[in-house]
């Protein structure tokens, strides 16, 4: 009787579409995960079975493009067979298992059972068991990176792989075929996951090289990333992730080189990877700030959202336009209309043609970019800052020109200040020569780590003006500045000390002779924030000293001048927003009465000024400054 169930049962197939969301209603033993290609089994489970049924031949309906059945004794062509002549008992009553498509998508993939037929313990037909759903989650693919391309069909990044399939280099070109940057990976885990790899970029100084080490979780989710310095190995920074059971990032959490919590991420999800809200908290835990009202496209792409301030008002609307891969616009604005940032990238390369952005301080920055047959240009404004900067590059990402401008804020009458040309000498080493408007000059050498060997300056009528030579240790600390005379001989030199830090702990000032001149040492706090500032007699022993005051967010608030017996003599203290912009300074003479003050603002238009004023011993005002 049951064969003949089998043979007579009709067999369909329902496709479902793949269907992610933060909670499916399954129980959570009728959930599996797998990667691609991989193998997994799901159990049956059986909800109630009313009418005492013994047998049942249950319609199994799954997405066949990212699952196949696995066929056994009691698995055959979409179909499974439950048999307990005892009668099928609610809990799990049978397993049916399925090989994930190697393409297969992350993603949940729902399977449902349904009786196509039933029998009772004396043969005849009843109502089937009813089953519950199961659901397949498809974890990340085990996948090395590939070689991709732009849509022009040039080379984007070249992948190559070591002996055993892991990537061992990986170098990105630029829309002239130039390698502006390589990644070479030094470990890998048993699942070809990156463990340990190097960024260098061959223009760049070996300070710009990093080392970034990763972990994983058991899926291929990254857990941390930690930035390094390759010179050094000095923290540059860390981040930390959290996911959910479907591999979607739920939390995210930045530090910066002193391992101190800078911000932290959450998001949050809605049907497949769709994000429906993201948090933001500084590294105090404070909320900072929310985005909401996502929209996708069919590519799965943002193509708006709104994002609110602390207190939930709105703060601004952001529109995206794509390309199948690239976003080639972004438009945000005000709760009024008012464009506050827009930005435009090439739809072949992806690189920026402009960006254009307004601060809540009312200060406007702005950069478009000029692309040219072998050369590039970047042409860098502040408006509220009234300063320019168009700056020429070649096509291996080298700068060869810069000329600078100037305007008044928000104005775009600009000025030519001064033109720089840089280039190579004979030793390797880089040379940038300024010339300015009023025919001063400028010469700088530097070399291939980005530390400057030479200064040289010379006046508008071309006379030598200025010349300091500059020696390095093996760390790059600078720990000699020599100013040479125009023949060459020294004039005086710096000698310079730093502690096991890296910070500056000492530094003595001599003639060309070798005669003591002036000297000072320093002090730190754990946060490397200078707390002590001695100035040094010829014995090195201490002439006077100041001490350094902060608040919470390392801002300067005191500095107290005192003699070497420890009488004060003169401080002046400092007070800030909450932005951390500086409203107000005041000195004080010894005796405590002031001795001047500045205080200063921001303009709606982002323009800062300044005021001081001036007072007399006993306290009256002896001149009284502009805003400027």
């Amino acid at each position: 009787m049951i064969l003949r169930m089998r043979k007579k049962a009709i067999f369909t197939v329902l496709v479902l579409a793949a269907v992610l969301a933060v909670s499916f209603g399954f129980a959570e033993e009728n959930k599996a995960k797998a990667r691609p290609g991989e193998t997994v089994t799901v159990p049956v489970t059986v909800l109630a079975n009313p009418e005492q049924a013994v047998a049942a031949l249950l319609k199994v309906e799954y997405d066949h493009e990212v699952l196949e059945l696995v066929p056994s004794d009691f698995v055959q062509a979409d179909t499974l067979l439950l048999v307990n002549l005892d009668g099928i008992r609610p809990g799990e009553a049978g397993r049916v298992s399925f090989v994930l498509n190697p393409e297969a998508e992350m993603g949940v993939q729902e399977i449902r059972f349904s009786a196509v037929t039933a029998r009772n313990l004396e043969e005849e037909t009843v109502s089937g068991p009813e089953t519950g759903a199961a659901s397949v989650i498809v974890a990340r693919a085990k996948k090395p990176p590939e070689n991709q391309y732009y849509s022009n069909g040039t080379i984007k990044q070249e992948v190559d792989l070591n002996s055993v399939g892991n990537p061992q280099q990986i170098r990105y070109f630029n829309r002239y075929g130039k390698v502006t940057r390589t990644e070479e990976s030094e470990a890998w885990d048993a699942d070809g996951n990156i463990l340990r790899e190097t960024d260098y970029y061959p223009y760049g100084p070996s300070s710009s090289h990093t080392t970034y080490s990763y972990t994983y979780d058991e899926w291929g989710n990254k857990l941390t990333s930690e930035a390094t310095s390759k010179e050094d190995g000095t923290l540059r920074s860390r981040s930390e992730y959290e996911y959910d059971e479907y591999d979607r990032r739920i939390r995210s959490a930045s530090y910066d080189e002193n391992g101190e919590l800078t911000e932290v991420t959450v998001y949050e999800y809605g049907e497949g990877n769709h994000r429906t809200k993201t948090t933001f908290f500084n590294g105090k835990g404070e909320i900072t700030g929310f985005n909401v009202d996502f929209v996708y496209d069919e590519n799965d792409h943002i193509v708006s959202y709104r994002s609110l301030k602390a207190d939930g008002q709105t703060k601004s609307f952001t529109e995206n336009t794509w390309t199948d891969k690239i976003q080639v616009e972004s438009r945000t604005t005000d709760p009024d209309g008012k464009v506050i940032s827009r930005e435009a990238r090439d739809p072949v390369f992806g690189d920026y043609l402009f960006y254009d952005e307004t601060e809540e301080s009312g200060e406007r920055y702005a950069n478009y970019y000029t692309y040219y047959e072998d050369t590039y240009e970047t042409d860098w404004r502040s408006y509220s800052g009234g300063y320019r900067h168009v700056m020429l590059f070649t096509a291996d990402e080298r700068r060869i020109k810069e000329t600078s401008y100037s305007a008044k804020p928000n104005s775009e009458d600009w000025t030519e200040e001064s033109v720089t040309v840089y280039s190579t000498d004979e030793s390797g080493n880089s040379v940038s020569e300024t010339r300015s408007a009023d025919g001063s000059v400028w010469i700088s050498v530097s070399d291939g780590n980005g530390n400057t060997l030479r200064n040289t300056s010379y006046g508008t009528d071309g006379s030598f003006s200025y010349c300091c030579t500059y020696e390095y240790n093996s760390k790059g600390q600078q720990v000699r500045s020599n100013w040479l005379n125009e023949d060459g001989t020294v004039e005086s030199y710096e000698i310079t000390e730093y502690n096991s830090n890296g910070e500056k702990s000492k530094s003595i000032t001599r003639k060309g002779d070798g005669s003591f001149s002036y000297g000072y040492s320093y002090e730190y706090d754990g946060k490397g924030q200078r707390i002590r500032e001695n100035n040094l007699n010829e014995d090195e022993s201490i002439k006077s000293f100041t001490l350094y005051e902060y608040n919470a967010s390392g801002n300067e608030i005191r500095r107290t001048n005192y003699l070497a017996d420890g009488t004060v003599d003169g401080f002046y203290e400092s007070e800030y927003d909450e932005s951390g912009f500086k409203t107000h300074s005041t000195s004080y003479r010894s005796d405590g009465t002031k001795s001047f003050e500045y205080f200063y603002r921001k303009l709606e238009d982002g323009t800062r000024q300044s005021k001081r004023i001036w007072y007399n011993s006993d306290g009256s005002v002896r001149e009284n400054g502009d805003w400027q």
